[in-house]
């Protein structure tokens, strides 16, 4: 009998203790594991936000080689109160129909609101929402062209493949200054980095989304 009820205890499996003891275990690794787990979700989202930016410019200089008009693409952002805003247009005539050229003075002159002679074609704003967007750390910037930090550029895709890009303090200096512009010749960068809500460490990989002077993108890490 003794040895029967031995047995029956031995085959019960864990002892209370034995559980208690496993079950800090694993709340000691899933605290471990959380801010691990919430770093890569803002480096994920960092990459999302620099792919959304990349497809914006090649949807534009594709619907460019397609459509017969120029497209013009606004960038926006200062790294602090403006996360960063990107809109395309499409280049209209006063008939509706495609404009070819991205230098005509005055043909964009409804940007950026958007009207019938620009149709706003679509774009994104990470100011619409709770997003953390922020620059690497000691870079203080978001948008540079040709290595110096710019707030707002402007830039024009031709039916023909040629790229033209002016900079100034808002959109509509940007716009302005477009008929003066050479075709584009250097590099634009946008960095994306995330930094969690309440912290003033970024965390992640910076995103660069790089355009060649043939309007491609390429999105590289660092």
């Amino acid at each position: 009998m003794i040895r029967r009820a031995k047995a029956r205890r031995e085959a019960g499996g864990f002892t209370l203790l034995e559980l208690m003891v496993v079950v800090l275990i694993v709340a000691m690794l899933a605290m471990m594991a959380v801010p691990n787990m919430a770093a890569a979700r803002e480096d994920r989202l960092a990459f999302r936000e620099a792919d959304m930016f990349a497809k914006v410019i090649h949807v534009a200089r594709t619907r460019a080689l397609a459509r017969g008009a120029a497209q013009l693409v606004t960038i926006t952002s200062n790294g602090v109160t403006d996360r960063g805003s990107i809109l395309s247009y499409e280049g209209l005539n006063a008939q509706g129909r495609p404009q070819s050229p991205c230098k005509i003075p005055g043909s964009w002159s409804q940007v950026p609101g958007g009207g019938p002679l620009n149709p706003l074609i679509g774009g994104e704003n990470l100011n619409a929402s709770a997003n953390s967007l922020q620059v690497k750390a000691g870079l203080e910037t978001v948008l540079t062209v040709d290595g110096q930090a710019q707030t707002a550029v402007a830039m024009c895709f031709t039916p023909g493949g040629r790229v033209y890009l002016s900079a100034g303090a808002t959109v509509a200096a940007a716009v302005g200054n477009l008929p003066t512009t050479q075709p584009f010749t250097g590099d634009l960068n946008l960095a994306f980095q995330r930094k969690p809500a309440g912290s003033t460490r970024p965390v992640g990989l910076v995103r660069n989304v790089i355009m060649t002077p043939t309007g491609a993108t390429r999105i590289r890490s660092q």
